[in-house]
């Protein structure tokens, strides 16, 4: 299997953690877990996070989650994605 790796510019303006989870469970199950067992409350977006290059067109599933109390906020990004060839 191959790996991809993405390598990431760290000039970003803001503080963040970013904790990545591979997995083979649906977006929807993973979301489901995170939220019983860290007590989050994420729900799916109303639009994906679309990606496009090369005449593909890739769709990620995206969930969301404020806290108001502490400020912060939770994205779930799916690891697997649904994707549509461009038309040109």
């Amino acid at each position: 299997m191959a790996v991809q790796k993405l390598v990431l510019d760290d000039t970003f303006g803001e503080e963040f953690s970013l904790i990545a989870i591979h997995c083979s469970e649906e977006a929807y199950k993973m979301g489901f877990l995170l939220n019983q067992q860290l007590s989050l409350r994420l729900k799916r977006e109303e639009r994906d996070l679309d990606f496009s290059a090369k005449g593909l067109e890739a769709s990620f599933p995206l969930f969301k989650y404020y806290d108001a109390n502490t400020y912060c906020t939770f994205h779930l990004v799916a690891n697997k994605f649904t994707s549509v060839m461009a038309h040109t």
